[in-house]
């Protein structure tokens, strides 16, 4: 392991410590979810790189949604948390725009 990954895993262990009391975590729900700890801090939409969800399934029972911000960290955030229906309902508006354009 490199200097670059062991600085970056320790990141994100501080990120996951640091910010665990405003995350929900359920560690006996299904196993096979991408997200087990949900932030529910506004993220800035400045720092946001990519949204990607994930529909529930067999595979896992919820909606999830992951936010990848411009440090390339991954990071699960709450679906019910206003902030990110606002960016949801956002994204959905661009993205209609985009296709009748």
């Amino acid at each position: 392991m490199n200097y670059l990954t062991a600085v970056a895993i320790l990141l994100s262990l501080g990120y996951c410590a640091a910010f665990s009391n405003a995350a929900s975590c359920n560690e006996d729900e299904n196993l096979r979810c991408f997200c087990h700890c949900n932030e529910r801090r506004r993220i800035p939409t400045n720092q946001i790189k990519q949204v990607t969800i994930f529909p529930s399934s067999a595979r896992c029972k919820h909606t999830e949604i992951m936010v990848i911000i411009k440090s390339d960290n991954r990071i699960c955030v709450q679906v019910t948390a206003p902030w990110v229906k606002k960016l949801i309902d956002y994204l959905l508006e661009n993205s209609a725009a985009e296709n009748i354009s």
